[in-house]
């Protein structure tokens, strides 16, 4: 995608079908319900199929929404390899919401994360180790933390506000740099090389 171009989409939303499935209803209805552009990750796209890296690279962001069951789908690891594969090359915003899991968890795979990847018995281990590095890294994006219903609909609220004010609207508008971090996260621009991943710095602090 040519940082000149206007994205086909503008949100792409990775999620969960099991845990995350009606936060990322409401979260793509609010989208789209103030005129922002938004295809589900497990959404039918144009010519048939679901998205590929293509489609996601065709997208102005990625909302990357990780719960207690997503790292329990190889094909959810995979799709969040290729978001940071389109933010390292492309420049594709990634915009991460921590829904019902610590992010503290998801980047050292602990719990319910660490527990759905060592079922993964069946992949090389440089797969695996693919999608340690990618959880990791997105954890060290700015984002969202989630918990209850009000806490959602707040969350919700603000990513809309959030996007709405960044997204470029015409082809002379350029892919704009990273906005500066959201109070109280630290932003750490990790990127994900594949298919050799070099081990990731020691993390920051655990955020309470």
């Amino acid at each position: 995608m040519a940082s000149s171009s206007v994205p086909k989409y503008e949100v792409f939303l990775s999620s969960s079908s099991k845990d995350a499935d009606n936060f990322s209803y409401l979260l793509h209805k609010g989208l789209e319900d103030k005129g922002i552009l938004t295809l589900r990750g497990n959404q039918e796209v144009e010519g048939g199929g679901t998205a590929s890296l293509d489609v996601i690279r065709q997208s102005w962001s990625a909302i990357v929404i990780i719960s207690p069951d997503y790292a329990s789908s190889p094909w959810l690891l995979q799709q969040l390899v290729q978001i940071l594969q389109a933010n390292n090359l492309y420049g594709m915003k990634v915009l991460p919401v921590f829904h019902l899991v610590n992010p503290s968890d998801v980047r050292h795979q602990r719990g319910t994360i660490g527990e759905s990847l060592k079922k993964h018995v069946q992949y090389q281990v440089e797969e695996i180790n693919r999608w340690r590095q990618a959880l990791a890294t997105v954890a060290n994006f700015s984002g969202w933390n989630t918990g209850d219903a009000k806490d959602q609909t707040r969350v919700i609220k603000e990513i809309e506000e959030y996007v709405l004010k960044r997204i470029p609207r015409s082809s002379e508008e350029k892919l704009a740099p990273s906005p500066p971090p959201l109070v109280g996260i630290r932003r750490i621009r990790l990127l994900v090389t594949c298919p050799h991943p070099q081990p990731l710095p020691p993390p920051p602090p655990p955020r309470q």
